[in-house]
């Protein structure tokens, strides 16, 4: 019978992880459903190596995602039962893989399950955060309005993610540039001007020098630069990504850089406050728009932050005096979370803190980009300069001592 890694929250947001066995997954969610927990993470031990290898061949995207939620939330708002709403929307789905989950959520709910039940069996394609205001919105009546409450979230959510990989799509486009022009110029043109400069027994500038002993270095261990270039990637990846040491480091790293760490600290603002005002304005009370919060964050430290805040208010703690001992939320989240709790107005008061911090990321990450343009020109400048000038520069000595 199978084996399922499993991390699962009670009730009460308690984080349980652990092995399950079952004649499938949907048999596996069902089990763990049925004892009142919320799956974020199930995967088959045998498959989960090669699950995370074409993890990204076979994810599906948060447009697909976005894309759904908002046409599903017009359905069910003009009256369409859910069931015809789903396998409508299965008829119209481009993403194959997309599709087939979207089937069997419909079979599911048509065969009695609620559809948050359907849903929590694919943690890996439904955030926390969606699986939890859908259950909200079954519970309150209000799944239309919630849905499209989500939809929103996941817009907002795509349109910062996107802006921050276009700023570097232009920086990475020239770098390759430049590394592809050095290679050329080390593999192809280096040898063979190193032939004729050693016979006229011209004195080589340090610079041809260089150049001349990193194209000796590729040439003849090219087999095993490669490998290790690659294996190096691969292993970092994989150690950043997969383990608590990796990932910690990274995610410091992430927010401490400079100019990087300004805009990411922004981001997870603006993912953090977007994140938890769409939960608490659907229903969901405070500790458990924290912890979902803290579980769709993807940041360690502002996890362990948020989970910290989350149980000094379970110890008794006012929201405002929890974030205020907070090491890594701005003066003004706290601030406006102080102000939104005496109040009673949290939802709407924090909605302006994301709206801002939104608006910053946006800001900053233009102000990157034209700032970048010229230096990425300067460096580029630099580099083929000194390319320029170790190649032909000896070719001019030995051009001079022939005349």
């Amino acid at each position: 019978m199978p084996t399922y890694n499993f991390k699962v929250r009670d009730k009460f947001g308690n984080e349980n992880i652990g092995v399950i066995e079952a004649a499938s997954r949907t048999a596996a969610a069902d089990n763990l459903i049925e004892k009142g927990f919320f799956i974020t993470k199930l995967i088959d031990i045998k498959k989960s190596s090669l699950n995370n290898l074409f993890s990204f061949i076979f994810h599906i995207p948060l447009k697909t995602i976005m894309v759904f939620s908002n046409q599903f939330s017009v359905m069910i708002n003009a009256g369409l039962p859910i069931v015809e709403s789903l396998k409508t929307l299965v008829e119209g789905e481009k993403n194959k893989k997309f599709s087939e989950i979207l089937q069997v959520v419909a079979t599911d709910v048509e065969n009695g399950d609620s559809l948050f039940s359907a849903m929590s069996k694919y943690p890996d394609v439904f955030p926390l955060i969606y699986i939890s205001m859908v259950k909200v919105g079954e519970t309150s009546g209000t799944i239309d309005q919630v849905l499209l409450r989500v939809s929103n979230q996941l817009e907002k959510d795509y349109e910062i993610r996107t802006k921050l990989k276009a700023a570097m799509i232009y920086p990475a486009f020239i770098l390759s540039a430049l590394v592809g022009v050095a290679l050329f110029v080390v593999v192809s043109i280096i040898p063979n001007l190193k032939s004729i400069l050693e016979e006229s027994g011209t004195k080589l500038p340090w610079m041809t020098q260089v150049l001349m002993a990193i194209s000796e270095f590729v040439i003849n261990w090219w087999w095993l630069l490669i490998p290790s270039i690659v294996f190096s990637f691969i292993f970092l990846g994989v150690w950043f990504k997969k383990t608590t040491r990796g990932s910690f480091i990274w995610d410091y790293i992430k927010i401490k850089l400079p100019i990087v760490g300004s805009i990411m600290n922004r981001a997870y603002m603006a993912w953090f406050t977007r994140t938890f005002t769409t939960l608490a304005g659907s229903g969901v009370n405070v500790i458990k728009s924290l912890e979902v919060t803290a579980d769709s964050i993807d940041n360690i430290h502002y996890k362990k932050d948020i989970i910290k805040i989350a149980n000094k208010i379970k110890d008794g703690e006012s929201l405002f005096d929890a974030f205020k001992e907070s090491n890594i939320f701005s003066p003004l989240v706290v601030k406006m979370v102080g102000v939104g709790e005496k109040t009673g107005t949290l939802d709407s008061t924090v909605s302006k803190v994301a709206d801002y911090y939104e608006r910053e990321v946006n800001v900053v990450v233009d102000n990157l980009t034209k700032l970048l343009e010229p230096l990425i020109i300067i460096c580029l400048g630099i580099g083929v300069g000194f390319l320029v000038i170790a190649v032909f520069i000896p070719i001019y000595e030995v051009t001079k001592s022939i005349q």
